[in-house]
């Protein structure tokens, strides 16, 4: 390899071969994919690259050193580095990564860390010029003298001076036998003996060599642009076509295959390992500085150059024919036909035909004036014409004369021959038969439609039979007449896409969403779907090949081998440059492929199935998302069972479409499948225990990594899963038991007291609604209106209060009652009082707009003794203008309702000087029982009952009345 320092000092000079230069600029390309600043890239000058051990790829570009995994870029820098240019990557036993920069500093990385190399010793006077690592890991290092760093970097001993040869010398390198060579100044080469340094004898012509390659032993003359190969103790001029025609070379590389790559200041080229050009000498990347190639363990050739990035070529035989770098007018190609000469004919979205020639170039066959894709491009060998769909049918006559023939049809999508005086034509609107005369000249008035309905595809079987693809179904015609073909299975219609026929006879329909069907004798003997391998159930394309059928769809193409059934899929990690193929052709040796992004040919030979395996490695682990020191096991609290497991597969050719498997024995034995975006597993909440975690990779072909990337943990258990704390929990849990059944017991008892005192507060709540003195009241006031012969006042008072006897009774047997019974009961006590004061009392009962009594449930005989005191203390002693209101209001809370009895009586105070001259001095027996009875009501209850007693008053301080305020929980019924 040479030392970049002189690669960028040689002035570029392009030799004239405008023969080969001028073919290669309007040629075909291998398909590549590109890597530049937008994907990370630091730079897109990019000196060196190197596949590391493990599998990922290094790059030395101009303002840094990146490793990439397939997925993002990972850079490093230093900054006392004089300049962050590097190149010249080489990895040594160890798995260290070194290179130098334009400043002649020497670096390394060692596990994820760039340093600068620092000298043990006393340092050389110079700067470093060129460096090399052999199989030992010591590094030779030449500064003008030669210098060796021993593998723990702990020593560097001067091994050869200048002044040995007199001469300084510029730069060493290990071949890949790992043996050791020096070039002096004056181009000199030497390697190095047992007894001393021998000089690499070359041919008399050579002045003098600047670098050396050791994959394949290249040696290269920059002043010549020759290059040699080193063969026993002789430099031998490599003898490949055209090579000294070559803009100036930078490298020559020999890869694992056996394929010579020589890269220049203009492209890069191949030769196979007997010398022959690969691809008739066609530059690849033409216009490009290549600076290096590589190529990786799965087959994919990379291409770094200085200011375009890095190129990655998936497939060295593929090839790929578009606007850029061939005659092509549109890059959108729909069909593809060959003519009896096996000329391939292509249909273009602009309305054009274009044909390959023999020598490779794409030439104008055809413009049919319209702007719109061709639709159908069909070859008949009897009239030795194509018959072209384009908005109208045209009629080609191939090479040498290209006479056509038009005729206007709407909208044809597919044509077929129909013997030799007949055209099978599918519209956008139907299916009908054209017939024409043997000049190829139609006659529209005598068109046939068989089917008024949108087809797509035509075949037409040798014989009579012939079938159309409507958007309903598929349809075979014999005999004049046409018949349905339902799928045998379930008798449904088939939607065809497209049709082939193979060299037994057999029809294979491709269709919309069922994949393909196999027919012979219109009988189904082979069906082909997702469920046994079929990329995907939509077939574009079908192309037979002898024992072989191409498939197209909308992911790639498919190779089935019918005696075998094996599919292998071609996809873009193969190196299409679309998953979308819109037609296929076959000749001898390729398969081309039509694409919206040109025309593409394929080797038959090509290999599909990537057999190496990924890479696999774990890259972080994180607990409560904190990162941790990556280890091989963990040992953890109880408390830090929430984990983030990263990990890592190396799948280059899987364009990122690869997957990993990973599952934690101890939690479960069943693998979880991921795609590779998804690169790490989480587990929230571990229980106790002891686990192990594996993953690994698989590429797009399911080959799964050789090695089980592995973690172990374990989530100790808290204390109280500990022996002797379950021991004190059983004695606490005993105690504890204990103590909830002496509570439940006392809970029980008072619970049996509360109800036996809510019992007694009902019926001493009746007893106050039937006290003595109000029953002796209400029967002396009938009595009255008896001896007086007020019959009827009789009557009614007498109903009233034998209503209001049976309502208390029927209430007083419930707990909740009814808003509205509690209503009507206070409404007739109220009524009857009111004889008894001899109508001085007025009382009024209201109830708020909100409140629907019929729906409320309120505690039973709650509100009568209030009412009755309000009487008894504020109203009796009051001569004249007794006033009572009993108002029901909504409360501000839910499931609430304010009840508010009010009096202009004489008030408490008052009332009380009066019960204190009384010889029979007692409590209201009414209030002492219902203020019992509020409280066994309340008790353990969240909602309350709340009461609240104002006195009101005059400005003077004068009794106005009393109110009484009942704030109360109510149920709905």
């Amino acid at each position: 390899m040479p030392n970049t320092q002189r690669k960028r000092r040689i002035t570029g000079r392009i030799l004239a071969f405008w023969s080969l230069l001028q073919g290669a600029a309007l040629a075909q390309q291998a398909p590549m994919w590109q890597l530049t600043d937008l994907d990370g890239l630091p730079s897109l000058t990019v000196y060196d690259l190197h596949q590391d051990r493990e599998g990922f790829i290094w790059m030395a570009t101009e303002i840094g050193m990146c490793r990439y995994d397939g997925q993002q870029f990972t850079c490093f820098f230093l900054p006392n580095a004089l300049s962050n240019a590097f190149s010249y990557i080489q990895e040594d036993v160890l798995g260290r990564i070194w290179f130098n920069n334009f400043s002649g500093q020497l670096f390394y990385i060692q596990e994820g860390k760039m340093q600068l190399f620092q000298w043990p010793n006393t340092p050389p006077a110079a700067n470093i010029k060129s460096y090399a690592v052999d199989k030992k890991g010591q590094v030779w290092v030449v500064n003008g003298d030669l210098y060796c760093i021993d593998a723990n970097l702990k020593m560097a001993r001067p091994v050869t001076r200048a002044s040995h040869f007199e001469k300084a010398l510029t730069d060493v390198y290990i071949d890949q036998q790992d043996r050791l060579y020096i070039v002096l100044v004056s181009g000199e080469m030497y390697e190095k003996k047992a007894q001393g340094w021998q000089l690499i004898a070359t041919d008399k012509n050579q002045r003098g060599i600047r670098a050396f390659f050791k994959e394949g032993n290249f040696a290269l003359d920059h002043l010549r642009n020759l290059l040699y190969t080193k063969e026993d103790k002789k430099l031998t001029p490599v003898r490949y076509a055209q090579i000294e025609q070559f803009a100036p070379i930078i490298k020559a590389t020999t890869d694992r295959e056996g394929f010579h790559w020589i890269i220049t200041y203009d492209g890069f080229y191949g030769f196979d390992p007997l010398g022959s050009p690969l691809h008739g000498g066609l530059q690849l990347l033409p216009g490009k500085t290549v600076s290096d190639l590589i190529l990786d363990r799965e087959g994919n050739y990379w291409m770094s150059t200085l200011r375009s990035g890095v190129f990655v070529m998936p497939a060295r035989d593929i090839l790929i024919y578009n606007t850029l770098n061939s005659g092509l007018s549109d890059d959108r190609i729909f069909k593809l036909a060959f003519d009896k000469s096996a000329r391939l004919y292509l249909g273009l979205s602009n309305g054009q035909v274009m044909q390959l020639t023999p020598n490779g170039k794409i030439e104008a066959a055809f413009d049919t004036g319209i702007n719109h894709e061709i639709e159908g491009l069909d070859y008949s060998p009897m009239q030795d014409f194509f018959w072209i769909a384009c908005s109208q049918i045209f009629g080609l006559k191939p090479y040498p004369s290209l006479k056509s023939h038009r005729v206007e049809m709407h909208n044809p999508k597919s044509i077929r021959a129909l013997g030799d005086t007949a055209l099978l034509i599918a519209s956008g609107q139907s299916c009908a038969i054209l017939p024409f005369t043997s000049n190829a000249i139609f006659e529209p008035t005598k068109a046939i439609n068989l089917r008024q309905r949108r087809t797509r595809c035509l075949w037409v079987e040798p014989g009579q039979r012939f079938w159309a693809g409507y958007e309903d179904g598929l349809y075979f015609y014999e005999n004049g007449n046409g018949y349905p073909w339902l799928d045998p299975e379930n008798n449904r219609p088939v939607i065809a896409l497209s049709f082939a026929q193979d060299e037994q006879g057999n029809l294979w329909v491709g269709t919309i969403n069922q994949g393909i069907y196999v027919l012979r004798q219109k009988k189904v003997i082979q069906r082909f779907t997702t469920q046994n391998g079929l990329s995907s159930n939509y077939i574009k394309a079908l192309a037979p090949d002898k024992d072989v059928v191409w498939i197209a769809s909308e992911k790639g193409i498919q190779k089935l081998n019918r005696p075998t059934k094996q599919l292998e899929f071609i996809g873009l990690q193969d190196g299409l440059v679309s998953k979308e193929i819109l037609d296929l052709a076959v000749s001898n040796q390729e398969v081309w492929a039509a694409t919206h992004q040109g025309l593409m040919r394929i080797p038959k030979t090509i290999r599909t199935f990537n057999q190496i395996p990924p890479s696999i490695r774990l890259t972080g682990v994180s607990v409560w998302e904190e990162a941790r020191p990556l280890q091989a096991a963990y040992d953890l609290n109880y408390g830090d069972n929430n984990l983030k497991i990263e990990f890592l597969g190396l799948a280059f050719r899987s364009r990122k479409d690869y997957q990993y498997k990973y599952r934690l024995l101890g939690l479960s034995d069943e693998w979880v499948y991921t795609q590779s975006a998804n690169n790490f597993a989480r587990f929230p909440s571990l229980p106790p225990g002891n686990y192990i975690f594996q993953v690994k990779a698989l590429n797009e072909d399911g080959v799964e990594s050789l090695k089980t990337a592995e973690l172990k943990i374990r989530i100790r258990p808290p204390f109280w899963q500990k022996p002797w704390f379950m021991v004190l929990a059983l004695l606490a849990l005993g105690g504890l038991a204990y103590g909830i059944y002496q509570n439940r017991i006392r809970r029980l008892n008072t619970k049996s007291h509360y109800e036996q005192n809510l019992r007694a507060s009902q019926l001493t709540a009746l007893r106050a609604q039937m006290n003595p003195h109000f029953i002796f009241n209400a029967l002396n006031s009938i009595q009255d209106y008896i001896l007086q012969n007020e019959k009827q006042l009789a009557n009614e008072f007498l109903g009233k209060f034998a209503d209001l006897m049976r309502l208390t009774l029927n209430l007083s047997a419930q707990s909740w009652v009814r808003l509205s019974d509690e209503i009507r009961l206070l409404e007739l006590y109220l009524s009857l009082e009111a004889l008894r004061f001899e109508d001085t009392l007025q009382y009024r009962v209201e109830i708020g707009p909100q409140l629907q009594p019929q729906h409320i449930l309120i505690p039973s005989l709650l509100l009568q003794p209030y009412v009755e005191n309000a009487l008894k203390h504020g109203l009796l002693h009051k001569k004249e203008n007794r006033q009572l209101w009993v108002r029901f209001l909504s409360a501000p809370h839910p499931n609430r309702l304010i009840c508010e009895i009010e009096d202009n009586g004489i008030g408490r105070e008052k009332a009380a000087e009066i019960r204190k001259k009384r010889s029979n001095l007692h409590q209201s027996f009414a209030t002492s029982a219902t203020q019992n009875r509020l409280d066994l009501l309340n008790f353990g209850k969240t909602e309350k009952i709340w009461l609240v007693i104002e006195d009101l008053k005059t400005e003077n301080n004068e009794a106005l009345g009393t109110r009484v305020r009942l704030d109360i929980h109510y149920q709905l019924s």
